[in-house]
């Protein structure tokens, strides 16, 4: 009996020295070794009215010119989400381009100027999505092998 007690004794003694013990801790990343999210693409400030007065802050096409003139003409919200995104450094370049940004996206879409029809004839690209017709209205590629 006393061996049992003794056995006993050894074992709490043991399990309380080798729970106290260190437990080894997982290394911490260090706050440069986190990367943080990329960041959005500046498409201007397209939350806030600026009564199409945004400048162009990038080289712009001739038609893009054009298209901006044509937006500026009119200049309702919408127009101003134009003017807006179309000058800013990465808004054509987002998917969809400025198309995309403001018409689905922010104001559901209202017709184009009439003065956009003058800028097709324009060289250089254009910064509405050219898959949009002057109505907003989505035109597909013709699937592959069909034309």
């Amino acid at each position: 009996m006393a061996h049992l007690r003794l056995l006993i004794v050894l074992s709490a003694t043991l399990l309380l020295l080798l729970g106290c013990a260190p437990q080894p801790v997982p290394p911490q990343a260090s706050p440069a070794a986190v990367q943080a999210p990329p960041p959005s693409p500046d498409v201007g400030d397209v939350s806030h009215f600026l009564n199409c007065s945004a400048e162009p802050r990038r080289a712009l096409s001739s038609r893009e010119r054009c298209e901006i003139a044509a937006f500026k003409a009119r200049c309702t919200v919408l127009d101003d989400c134009y003017v807006t995104c179309l000058s800013s450094p990465a808004g054509v370049f987002t998917g969809g381009g400025c198309g995309h940004v403001c018409a689905p996206g922010l104001h559901l879409g209202a017709p184009h100027p009439a003065a956009i029809g003058a800028c097709e004839s324009m060289p250089g690209e254009s910064g509405l999505d050219p898959r949009l017709g002057p109505n907003n209205s989505f035109k597909p590629n013709p699937l592959r092998g069909s034309a």
